[in-house]
Parts: structure tokens; C-alpha cells; sequence
């Protein structure tokens, strides 16, 4: 089982390939002595990271995992289920992930931000799960091969300082998605 947040893990099984040393023409082969083997990485299947941010509704593919941030909201019907402070103001995004890979995965929001025109950049809320707006809760999940998941992630933003772009960074890809239509 991988474990990838909800990107995948980059680490790829290296395999041995065989070089022998160099000759001269007309020198003999070398003798299975002199072969030696070498560890070769294998080449990475994920595709290149968007240039700019995509709409929302609009996929990422990052090769094991396909990525649509569907909706934006900012404040929630169930926004005093935790007190935020005046100043602060819920901010949620949609997030569906399904696994293209031929593995499980394990599903968390750790790799998501929201960033203001300011570039101010704000984490996930940091709430148990019960008392977070916006219900069903994306990740803290396995998910198995060619299977998709789907909830919200929320974070606390300044009133004053609305996020404008939802970003997806696994230190290996990172997406950008625009918040406004």
C-alpha cells in the first residue's frame, strides 16, 4: 500500500542493468569478471504539472491520481460548530481524487492550501472532524485501485483576505486551481 496523500508517491523500484567495460576493437569480450552492474531509476510516468491554474471543475491528471477541485464555498450553514474568531470566515473546497493506479492509497488533506490575492497562504483547518463545516470530510482514507473519493476540505481564512486560488502540493506536483468561475 502507498502511502501519498492524495498524490502518489514518487518513489520508483530501480532495476539493475548490465555495462560492460569498454574494449578495444579487436580485444577479446570482456569476461563476466569484468561486467559490472549498475542501478538504473526507472522513468517517471507522471505527466508535467499544469502551467497555471485550471477552473474549477477542471482535472488534474498527475499520473496514479486524477484531481478536481469541483466546488468552492465560503462560510457554511454549520459555521458555529466551531468558534472562529469575527475576523476569520470558513472557507471550503470540493475535492474529488480517484486513484488510476494499480495500488491502495492512502487519501489526507496535508497537501492542500488556500492562498490569497495577498499570498497569504492558509492550511486546513485543524478541527476534529465532527466540527467541521461542510460534511463529508475529504481524505484520512484508504483507497483502493481505480476507486475515487469525494469531500470537503476546510480552512479558516481572514474575512478581509479571501483566498483566491486552491493549491495542491505534494513536494512532486503541484496544481493551482482558480476559485472564482
Amino acid at each position: 500500500m502507498a502511502l501519498v496523500g492524495c498524490g502518489a508517491s514518487d518513489d520508483k523500484p530501480t532495476s539493475a542493468g548490465s555495462t560492460a567495460s569498454p574494449s578495444s576493437p579487436g580485444s577479446p569480450s570482456p569476461s563476466p569478471s569484468t561486467t559490472t552492474l549498475a542501478p538504473t531509476l526507472a522513468p517517471t510516468s507522471a505527466p508535467p504539472s499544469p502551467a497555471g491554474p485550471l477552473r474549477l471543475g477542471r482535472t488534474a491528471d498527475l499520473g496514479s491520481v486524477k484531481i478536481t477541485v469541483q466546488a468552492y464555498r465560503q462560510g457554511s450553514s454549520n459555521d458555529r460548530a466551531v468558534d472562529i474568531e469575527s475576523s476569520e470566515i470558513w472557507a471550503s473546497v470540493d475535492v474529488r481524487l480517484c486513484n488510476t493506479s494499480s495500488a491502495p492509497i492512502e487519501v489526507n488533506d496535508d497537501y492542500w492550501t488556500l492562498q490569497s490575492a495577498g499570498s497569504t497562504e492558509y492550511e486546513k483547518a485543524n478541527f476534529q472532524d465532527f466540527a467541521m463545516p461542510q460534511q463529508p470530510v475529504y481524505g484520512g482514507r484508504t483507497l483502493q485501485a481505480s476507486k475515487c473519493t469525494r469531500g470537503w476540505i476546510s480552512f479558516v481564512a481572514q474575512r478581509d483576505d479571501t483566498p483566491v486560488v486552491a493549491v495542491y502540493n505534494n513536494e512532486v506536483d503541484q496544481v493551482e486551481w482558480a476559485l472564482k468561475r
